[in-house]
């Protein structure tokens, strides 16, 4: 007895089994449809997901009928396939909780999987058992399945500042599982090269560069996508190239450099008591300048240094240093020269005259108004008309020395020292919007306009501005022989 129970049990409970697993198909040759009945405008198409979100693989039939058994089968989890459903039955696949049968109309019999996990991607098969001819029954798509976003490295310092000629480089990699292989390359403003390997779980995309000026304010971006390059075409698959990208923008970079192509002006044989000698570098930040008189070892600060009666009939060697704190550390340059000062060799009546004297080393500058030209640290002509009975309000021109057109410039500067002021202007032909800040004083009797520009070109992609240039400081003098177009 006790031996009868146990197998009525067993076989109480292979009948259950059953009863759970996928229903027999008792239908007979003469129930058989005679043609391909999967419907050719919703085949299964390749695509690509993010882990942890969920998808669904779509199919449906062209005419339904009640012969018709549409099954899913997965080649992820078992290479010889796996059923996972017949028509709205999910069938007793390990991984059946995840399933379900979507049906957005009656013939349709599409596949959901969330949340989906990495070890989904894969083949899978929509088949239509019963469908004839065999070789058109069935539909396969490939599933790739890749991490939310790439993990992306790079050698720029968090701050984004970089030096000139200075190496770096950027890489990013991706983890993924599934039959087609994501791209990945680097763009932006070169010269850079890039490298790109792949695995069957992994790409990498790499690039190095030199930082140069022209990528200051600039920022590198990494593209993840799909090409048909990767693409499996067997004869019953998908030939869909998945439409999932993503990108990620590496941080901004700001380009500085230390001091080099020091320029000494005038720069001339002889010199007489009273000259000013200007020194200028190309550098960012902007340098700061000392000079020294290598004769008496006496150091001025500054970029001026006024020729004095003490260097009559001598040759005075001078050395004019330009040092700034480029990306954390401090960068110099020097310039050598003489500088040979002969008495005049005119006679000249003697008469009393007061002793002269220096002009001093910091004074306001005169009223703004005329044409300024600057040399450094390119070329550039300004002309401003300062409207004294409006509080100091500018109007002007602006023009760089390639330029053909001026700017028309507007702003306002302190109705009485003009040792601050600001305008701003728009550039023709959609060039951009600059805009200036200005100190002006008199150096040793010499007026000096220092002015910074930033400049914003049109930004082309929604939510991304345009590129932003912050120049270095101009130096502009009184021009005396600038002409000034009517500023009236």
């Amino acid at each position: 007895m006790q031996r009868l129970w146990t197998i009525c049990i067993l076989l109480a409970a292979i009948a259950h089994v059953r009863s759970k697993q996928l229903p027999v198909n008792t239908r007979t040759a003469a129930d058989t449809p005679d043609k391909y009945d999967l419907d050719t405008t919703m085949l299964p198409e390749n695509t690509a997901v993010v882990e942890n979100t969920e998808v669904t693989l779509r199919c449906a039939v062209a005419n339904p009928s009640d012969v018709h058994s549409i099954q899913w089968w997965e080649y992820v989890y078992n290479e010889q396939g796996s059923i996972i459903s017949d028509n709205l039955n999910i069938g007793s696949h390990p991984e059946r909780d995840r399933y379900t049968i979507i049906q957005g109309h009656s013939a349709e019999y599409s596949l959901r999987i969330s949340p989906v996990l990495m070890r989904d991607g894969g083949l899978y098969q929509c088949l239509d058992s019963w469908g004839l001819p065999a070789g058109k029954q069935r539909h396969s798509l490939h599933l790739t399945v890749t991490a939310i976003r790439p993990n992306c490295t790079t050698t720029l310092p968090d701050t984004g500042i970089v030096l000139e000629h200075q190496y770096h480089t950027n890489e990013c990699t991706l983890n993924y599982k599934g039959g087609i292989i994501p791209n990945m390359t680097w763009s932006g403003i070169g010269p850079f090269t890039q490298a790109y390997t792949a695995t069957d779980s992994l790409i990498w995309a790499g690039m190095q560069y030199t930082a140069t000026r022209n990528m200051d304010t600039r920022s590198h971006l990494s593209d993840m996508f799909f090409t048909p390059y990767f693409l499996p075409v067997d004869g019953d698959t998908s030939n869909v190239v998945p439409n999932m990208t993503y990108t990620h923008r590496e941080r901004q970079m700001f380009v500085y450099w230390g001091p080099s192509g020091i320029v000494v002006d005038p720069l001339k044989d002889n010199y007489e008591v009273g000259d000013v000698i200007n020194c200028t570098a190309d550098a960012f930040p902007p340098a700061t300048f000392t000079w020294m008189n290598l004769r008496t070892a006496a150091v001025i600060a500054g970029s001026i240094i006024v020729v004095e009666e003490e260097w009559l009939d001598k040759v005075t060697p001078l050395r004019c240093e330009a040092r700034n704190n480029a990306g954390g550390s401090l960068h110099t340059a020097n310039y050598f020269f003489n500088a040979s000062v002969p008495s005049p060799t005119t006679t000249t009546t003697p008469t009393t005259t007061p002793p002269s004297t220096l002009p001093p080393a910091v004074s306001r500058c005169g009223e703004l108004t005329g044409a300024w030209e600057s040399q450094f640290p390119g070329r550039a002509s300004l002309c401003i008309k300062l409207d004294l009975e409006r509080g100091g309000y500018i109007t002007g021109l602006a023009r760089n020395a390639t330029d053909t057109w001026w700017v028309d410039l507007v702003g306002r500067a302190h109705s009485s020292d003009f040792d601050q002021l600001a305008f701003a202007g728009i550039q023709p032909l959609n060039f951009g919007v600059s805009s200036f800040v200005a100190e002006c004083h008199r150096c040793f009797g010499v007026e000096r306009l220092l002015a910074h520009v930033t400049t914003r070109g049109r930004g082309l992609t929604c939510g991304i501005g345009g590129s932003v240039r912050h120049t270095d400081q101009y130096e502009f003098y009184r021009s005396p022989t600038l002409r000034c177009p009517n500023l009236s």
